[in-house]
């Protein structure tokens, strides 16, 4: 198991955007359904990452896109459930619309409840736009149609406008689409990230967000498009504090010092696995008693789900972690 050095290379998108819902999930909601809200009560929304791996165990090793399936209840009666299924889809992929059918079946087939999926497209493809799966023998036809946003399509001014955390997210993804095409012909694109990314950080500062809220967004900002250099995220860091005038950090950052250390340490012991492994599982303990979920801590550093999952065992033994 070997630890990058760039800490940013780490993070997947995939595992960004599962953060960044679950974080600002009542907020996501109020940006793609601002009509529905007040059928939900979203004060405690369930996130079944486990049961949506039980449903598709043949996809887990070779997922390329983000999915979420959230339980919340309907505001009008306790035992009235909604579960929405999310799909982030970053590429063109010709059986979309048939995998999205795929998943309303078998959670309908397992939970007979009323289903609501969002597809949620940031690719660059302006002809790919999928919004429904249709089927027909003789007689007899279906066809299933999901709400759809597609990223490419909306209006910049409308995003950076819109005073919702979620709206930022969108802006985020908007401004990386457009990079290449703001990039001069002389220009490095390192150095245009770098330009988004400061102008979008500066952004987060105008809004007035708790300290919070702009951590976890400051943390989509800085990896949603990593770097060509990994010096670039230490000069964007720099301006980060110089800019604020303060450190906004919170658990990730801690994360990221800590792994970086965990980085130097493991071209130390090069050569020497016992001690890397003493490292890993000294790392996995550490993420785990943050808080961390033991599918974020897998995703984080890219370590053995089975090892994980003893470490997390033993803490719970321990009284050391829920």
């Amino acid at each position: 198991m070997r630890i990058l050095n760039d800490v940013g290379s780490m993070i997947s998108k995939d595992t960004l955007w599962k953060a960044i819902i679950e974080d600002f999930f009542p907020e996501m909601m109020a940006f793609f359904y601002p009509d529905s809200l007040d059928q939900l009560d979203l004060s405690e929304p369930e996130f079944l990452d486990n049961e949506l791996q039980q449903l598709f165990p043949e996809s887990v090793s070779n997922r390329r896109h983000a999915d979420k399936l959230v339980k919340v209840r309907y505001a009008n009666g306790p035992d009235l459930w909604l579960f929405i299924h999310i799909e982030v889809q970053g590429y063109r992929d010709k059986a979309f619309a048939g995998r999205m059918f795929q998943y309303f079946y078998r959670i309908f087939d397992r939970y007979r409840v009323p289903i609501e999926a969002l597809a949620l497209f940031t690719d660059k493809n302006r002809n790919y736009h999928p919004r429904a799966y249709e089927a027909t023998g003789l007689k007899t036809e279906m066809s299933y149609r999901f709400h759809t946003y597609k990223l490419l399509d909306q209006d910049r001014e409308s995003l950076e406008a819109d005073s919702n955390p979620f709206a930022l997210v969108m802006l985020t993804v908007w401004d990386m689409l457009h990079a290449d095409k703001l990039k001069q012909a002389d220009q490095d694109k390192d150095d245009v990230l770098m330009e988004l990314k400061i102008s979008l950080f500066r952004n987060l500062l105008s809004r007035g967000y708790d300290r919070k809220t702009i951590v976890r967004l400051l943390r989509f900002i800085k990896y949603y498009t990593s770097f060509a250099d990994p010096e670039m995220n230490r000069k964007f860091d720099q301006v980060v504090s110089t800019t604020s005038n303060q450190h906004p950090m919170g658990i990730n950052e801690l994360v990221e010092q800590e792994l970086k250390k965990q980085a130097f340490a493991e071209g130390k012991e090069e050569g020497k696995e016992e001690g890397k492994e003493e490292l890993l599982r000294d790392h996995i303990t550490s993420l785990l008693c943050r808080g961390f979920t033991e599918e974020s801590v897998v995703d984080l550093l890219k370590a053995p789900a089975a090892l994980v999952s003893e470490i997390a065992k033993e803490l719970r033994q321990q009284g050391k972690m829920e």
